[in-house]
């Protein structure tokens, strides 16, 4: 095995040499057909015999490669001495280096639950590419699939729940960025703008800002908040209640005739937020305590739970 694998696995894996030989015993005794990836049935003891391990180090390291995605293993009869099938997963295949990796077989997604992805490793690379379709378009499972899984309808009962709260998890996603967008929409009709803080929320008044003199009249309150929406993912911490205006009125300074006065909306977002986001931020060169003193007179705050404030 070469050492850039081994350093892989334990990377990314972290996995011990003790793993790395039961996985390497594994390949070597393993096979496919077509488009399946490789699998083997061997006991714990056949595997301990070949790696001169104890039963008892080999059922440990098996557990650890199936945590981490290595391996997927399935008793078929459950009885005592009885032989595993064991298929090791698309992950393992890349990281060992082999071919058969290199040629996208699997085919599993790898954003899907691990207990949806050790089922899958048993199907048939039809079975598998159909229920990835689904899983990939949000779309239901064809019902002709019930009768294509070879694990029976247990399994399948378990593949298509999955598939069923994914959809339902995405229809929900939709329906609070609806509700948000809505509510946005009500509170620009009343001259309001809502930022999002991690410690709560601070509502400004654009008609306010509007009704100041100077550059503070024309600074756009939803592009700043889209800026400090970006700045809040990248730097966790940074935008508190406290902090908002004094962020506010930075970012508005810098738009309005700072440093990204003259780029078009969308790039001028991308920077002033990357550039905002770094802990080395500070404040633009030439704004007046007047710009601070007037965003904070037009912010209205809460703390804790996110509440709309009227």
């Amino acid at each position: 095995m070469k050492s850039t694998t081994i350093g892989a696995m334990r990377e990314q894996g972290g996995f011990s040499l003790r793993e790395l030989h039961i996985l390497l015993f594994l390949h070597e005794n393993s096979h496919s057909e077509g488009e399946a990836l490789p699998h083997c049935g061997l006991t714990v003891l056949q595997i301990a015999k070949g790696t001169g391990l104890s039963a008892d180090q080999v059922k440990r390291g098996l557990r650890l490669l199936s945590e981490g995605g290595a391996i997927a293993r399935r008793q078929l009869v459950k009885a005592a001495g009885e032989a595993a099938v064991t298929v090791l997963t698309d992950r393992a295949m890349a990281w060992l280096n082999d071919e058969r990796a290199e040629e996208g077989q699997g085919g599993i997604p790898a954003d899907m639950p691990r207990h949806l992805r050790e089922l899958l490793v048993f199907e048939s690379p039809v079975f598998v590419a159909a229920v990835a379709h689904a899983w990939g378009n949000y779309e239901p499972l064809p019902e002709m699939l019930r009768s294509e899984c070879s694990l029976g309808a247990n399994a399948f009962a378990q593949i298509e729940a999955c598939v069923r709260q994914r959809l339902l998890d995405a229809a929900e996603t939709v329906a609070e960025a609806h509700a948000e967008e809505r509510v946005d929409r009500e509170q620009l009709e009343r001259g309001i703008v809502q930022f999002d803080c991690d410690d709560g929320v601070v509502q400004i008044s654009a008609s306010a800002l509007q009704e100041k003199r100077g550059a503070v009249a024309a600074v756009d309150l939803v592009m700043v908040r889209d800026v400090l929406r970006r700045v809040r993912e990248r730097c966790p911490g940074m935008v508190t209640v406290e902090r908002l205006p004094t962020l506010v009125a930075e970012a508005g300074y810098s738009r309005t005739i700072g440093f990204v006065s003259a780029h078009n909306a969308d790039v001028a977002t991308r920077i002033l937020a990357a550039t905002m986001a770094k802990r080395s931020w500070s404040r633009p060169k030439g704004i007046k305590e007047k710009f601070y003193l007037d965003v904070a007179s037009a912010s209205r705050f809460s703390t804790g739970v996110q509440q709309a404030l009227c």
